[in-house]
Protein backbone atom coordinates (compact mmCIF):
# COMPACT_ATOMS: atom_id res chain seq x y z
CA UNK A 1 0.00 0.00 0.00
CA UNK A 2 1.31 3.32 -1.05
CA UNK A 3 0.57 6.32 1.29
CA UNK A 4 2.30 8.64 -1.14
CA UNK A 5 1.29 12.34 0.21
CA UNK A 6 -0.59 11.12 3.19
CA UNK A 7 2.24 12.57 5.26
CA UNK A 8 1.65 16.14 4.01
CA UNK A 9 -1.98 16.04 3.71
CA UNK A 10 -1.33 15.35 7.60
CA UNK A 11 0.69 18.07 8.87
CA UNK A 12 -1.32 20.60 6.29
CA UNK A 13 -4.85 19.91 8.10
CA UNK A 14 -2.82 20.15 11.16
CA UNK A 15 -1.73 23.91 10.20
CA UNK A 16 -4.91 24.76 9.96
CA UNK A 17 -6.22 24.12 13.05
CA UNK A 18 -5.83 25.95 16.65
CA UNK A 19 -3.21 24.64 19.24
CA UNK A 20 -6.71 24.25 21.18
CA UNK A 21 -8.71 22.29 18.42
CA UNK A 22 -9.55 18.70 20.40
CA UNK A 23 -7.61 15.79 17.46
CA UNK A 24 -8.72 12.41 17.28
CA UNK A 25 -5.93 11.23 15.16
CA UNK A 26 -5.09 7.80 13.31
CA UNK A 27 -2.43 5.27 13.52
CA UNK A 28 -0.85 6.92 10.39
CA UNK A 29 -0.76 10.96 11.63
CA UNK A 30 2.55 11.06 13.63
CA UNK A 31 3.09 14.33 11.33
CA UNK A 32 0.44 16.18 13.23
CA UNK A 33 1.82 15.28 16.64
CA UNK A 34 5.25 16.56 15.40
CA UNK A 35 3.40 20.24 14.39
CA UNK A 36 1.99 20.17 17.78
CA UNK A 37 5.44 19.87 19.06
CA UNK A 38 5.30 16.71 20.40
CA UNK A 39 8.99 15.62 20.19
CA UNK A 40 10.72 13.01 18.59
CA UNK A 41 11.65 11.89 22.11
CA UNK A 42 8.16 11.72 23.16
CA UNK A 43 7.30 9.00 20.07
CA UNK A 44 10.37 7.03 21.32
CA UNK A 45 9.35 6.79 25.01
CA UNK A 46 5.23 6.23 24.06
CA UNK A 47 6.48 3.94 21.21
CA UNK A 48 9.08 2.06 23.61
CA UNK A 49 6.73 1.89 26.72
CA UNK A 50 10.16 3.51 28.37
CA UNK A 51 9.77 5.40 32.22
CA UNK A 52 8.89 8.81 30.21
CA UNK A 53 6.11 7.29 28.72
CA UNK A 54 2.71 9.31 29.98
CA UNK A 55 0.48 6.08 29.74
CA UNK A 56 3.14 3.80 31.33
CA UNK A 57 3.08 1.19 29.57
CA UNK A 58 -0.63 0.37 29.04
CA UNK A 59 -1.05 1.68 25.99
CA UNK A 60 -0.35 -0.52 22.30
CA UNK A 61 3.15 1.12 20.67
CA UNK A 62 2.22 3.76 18.19
CA UNK A 63 -0.91 4.98 19.96
CA UNK A 64 0.35 8.12 20.66
CA UNK A 65 -1.63 11.01 22.85
CA UNK A 66 -0.78 14.07 24.54
CA UNK A 67 -3.74 15.28 26.56
CA UNK A 68 -1.46 18.93 26.50
CA UNK A 69 -1.62 19.21 23.18
CA UNK A 70 -5.17 18.41 22.75
CA UNK A 71 -4.48 15.18 21.00
CA UNK A 72 -6.85 12.09 22.03
CA UNK A 73 -5.51 8.51 21.95
CA UNK A 74 -5.33 7.01 18.67
CA UNK A 75 -7.63 3.95 18.33
CA UNK A 76 -6.58 1.17 16.46
CA UNK A 77 -10.04 0.25 14.72
CA UNK A 78 -10.20 2.95 11.62
CA UNK A 79 -13.41 5.19 11.86
CA UNK A 80 -13.58 5.14 15.60
CA UNK A 81 -12.56 8.72 15.75
CA UNK A 82 -16.06 9.63 14.40
CA UNK A 83 -18.25 8.92 17.59
CA UNK A 84 -15.37 9.78 20.04
CA UNK A 85 -15.21 13.25 18.22
CA UNK A 86 -18.88 13.61 18.47
CA UNK A 87 -19.00 12.88 22.14
CA UNK A 88 -16.67 15.45 23.21
CA UNK A 89 -18.32 17.98 20.84
CA UNK A 90 -21.45 17.41 22.26
CA UNK A 91 -19.60 17.51 25.74
CA UNK A 92 -18.44 21.07 24.98
CA UNK A 93 -20.96 22.22 24.04
CA UNK A 94 -22.75 21.16 26.63
CA UNK A 95 -20.10 22.66 28.61
CA UNK A 96 -20.23 26.09 26.80
CA UNK A 97 -24.14 26.31 27.86
CA UNK A 98 -23.11 26.10 31.69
Amino acid sequence: MISTGEEASVVASAAALNQSDEVFAQYREQGLFLWRGFGLDEVASQCCSTARDPGKGRQMPVHYGSKELHIHTISSPLGTQLPHAVGAAYHMKLKEGE
